[in-house]
């Protein structure tokens, strides 16, 4: 134990930059290694992301996904434990539908139409 401290503290603790870079490059690892697993198993397109996040001008992200909860359509609000990559590009929050295995495409046409009531 005393040896495993000693080891974070030298090698992966000693510099909080380089620390949280490790952890990001471990955890983009494991990423990328899942979704080439689940790409061969399920099909899917070279550059899909299974979170998407967006913004509607003249909206709050909270009056879009209440909006969208009323239709039985469950997203998030908020910043999601990304406010540096939001505020990088000039945000604080956004809406963020999650899709997984249980998605179909009737689901994206349900998001979509609720979506073109605010235009």
């Amino acid at each position: 134990m005393i040896d495993r401290l000693t080891y974070y503290y030298e090698h992966e603790n000693s510099n909080v930059h380089r620390g949280a870079h490790a952890l990001a490059a471990r955890s983009t690892d494991a990423y990328e290694n899942a979704r080439q697993t689940v790409a061969d198993f399920i099909g899917t397109a070279a550059n899909k992301a299974s979170v998407l996040s967006f913004k509607l001008d003249g909206y709050s992200d909270e009056e879009v996904g209440n909006r969208l909860n009323n239709y039985g359509i469950a997203v998030r609000t908020g910043h999601h434990c990304a406010q540096p990559v939001l505020r990088h590009f000039g945000y604080e929050g956004s809406v963020r539908p999650t899709l997984a295995l249980y998605n179909s495409p009737d689901d994206i046409d349900a998001l979509v139409k609720v979506l073109k009531t605010f235009a």
